[in-house]
């Protein structure tokens, strides 16, 4: 009995050492997976520059820090792993970083790192459709490539921007960006661009070039072709609507007006009024109610009138109305964002907000020409009267205040101004018509044959 107590004593004790060894080697262990520190001096900092970051990363852990007026920084309790340090710095010049691959494993880490220079970028010359650019050469001994942006706004980095071009030689600097050969079909006149240039190592963006905004020239040099002089102004029946299209059926306005009390998907009345101005009286009306949120404008041509309407459901129709008791003798299929309409030799015209104009067969609707007028950039488009040789062109938002004139080619041979930037036109006899959907406002031309 005492043989066997002993026995089992002895087993006690020896697993009670396994256990102690077993936790003695786990402990030793933890201890070797111990933090350490990340530290070192960046040389090539601007010290009038904001402070330079530190951080240190990888899939599961990341250490960030700021780097003293001096460069040195340090970053303590770095556990031992596999990372990407990353140093950067908002440059008065540019934003300037450096990605190094760094093992922290069997002591501290002590570094001596280098920040770039930025690269400048300036544009040394730019006509109405095309920006020459120009930038500084890098010096890194890492570089890799040159990669050039560009955008819309001063929001400009390279996950907002359209990459244009990729150099990779460091003496390739200088870059032309111009219509039809670029993103979305080139550069429009009148209108600000921005761009950076990245350069780029093995490891990812090393510096980003100062934002540059450069706006192309307005437009090519064509004249001023006449002067607007207004005759008279008056207001519209806003207890009626407000105003979504005027025409002229060769002896009288026509005024659509749209009414709404609820939501897009609510009813709308649509009101058409023949106006005779000179007596200030209506003369006919005709209304109509369903789902109509957006209207493409009114037109007056070949014994009809003309009204483009848009329904909810991607149904987007031209009416074809006649004037003498308001019925609708049928309807045509367009394509959305209609803006006005315009009648001219037997077509009518469909002007689009995304600078394109359709001609269409008023017999059955069908596509006879397209025309695209690369004007101000896309959006924008208002807008639109045709008469011999000319198709006037308004535009909101871009360039406010022109109207543009262009041949049935798109070439742009002149232009006008105005006081307003958000409005539908059409020429009566040798007067203009311009509706700025609470007034109608109409202007001799002055300086046509």
């Amino acid at each position: 009995m005492n043989q066997k107590h002993s026995l089992f004593q002895a087993l006690k004790r020896l697993a009670f050492i396994v256990i102690s060894l077993a936790m003695l080697h786990a402990c030793k262990k933890d201890k070797s997976s111990s933090s350490f520190t990340v530290s070192g001096s960046i040389a090539n900092i601007e010290a009038t520059a904001p402070d330079v970051s530190v951080k240190i990363s990888n899939a599961q852990r990341t250490y960030e820090g700021l780097a003293a007026k001096s460069g040195t920084f340090s970053i303590d309790n770095v556990v031992q792993g596999d990372y990407t340090l990353n140093i950067s710095q908002e440059k008065s010049s540019g934003h300037v970083e450096r990605n190094i691959k760094v093992s922290v494993n069997n002591g501290n880490l002590t570094l001596n790192l280098l920040l770039p220079d930025p690269v400048v970028l300036s544009s040394p010359s730019h006509t109405d459709r095309s920006i020459t650019l120009a930038w500084t050469r890098s010096s890194d001994s890492g570089f890799r490539e040159y990669k050039v942006y560009r955008g819309y706004s001063p929001g400009l980095d390279e996950n907002t921007g359209a990459l244009l071009n990729v150099f990779t030689e460091p003496g390739d600097t200088t870059c032309t960006d111009a219509a039809g050969m670029t993103n979305n079909d080139g550069l429009s006149p009148g209108t600000t661009y921005y761009y950076r240039v990245m350069v780029m190592d093995e490891y990812g963006k090393i510096a980003g070039s100062n934002l540059l905004g450069v706006t192309t020239d307005l437009n090519p040099p064509v004249p001023e072709l006449y002067k607007l002089e207004e005759v008279t102004n008056f207001a519209g029946n806003g207890s009626i609507g407000r105003i979504t299209g005027v025409t002229f059926d060769g002896n009288y306005l026509w005024i659509a007006y749209a009414f709404s009390s609820g939501g897009y998907y609510d009813s709308v009345t649509v009101t058409l009024v023949q106006y005779d101005y000179v007596n200030n009286q209506s003369l006919k009306s005709f209304t109509y109610k369903d789902v109509y949120p957006e209207f493409g404008g009114l037109e007056s041509g070949g014994n009809y009138l003309w009204l483009q309407v848009t329904k909810p459901g991607n149904f987007h129709s031209l009416l074809k109305i006649d004037p003498s008791d308001g019925r609708i003798l049928n309807s045509f299929s367009t394509n959305y964002g209609v803006r006005d309409l315009g009648y001219f030799n037997d077509k009518i015209y469909l002007n689009y907000y995304y600078n394109k104009i359709e001609l269409i067969n008023p017999l059955n609707g069908g596509l006879l020409q397209e025309i695209t007028t690369h004007i101000p950039p896309g959006t924008n488009c208002h807008g639109m009267a045709v008469r011999a040789g000319e198709i006037w062109v308004s535009y909101f938002l871009v360039n406010p205040g022109f109207l543009y004139i262009i041949d049935e080619n798109a070439s742009l041979i002149g232009y006008v101004t105005t006081v307003f930037e958000d409005f539908q036109i059409c020429f009566m006899n040798k007067q203009l018509v311009l509706n700025d959907q609470t007034r109608i406002h109409i202007y001799n031309i002055i300086g046509q044959p």
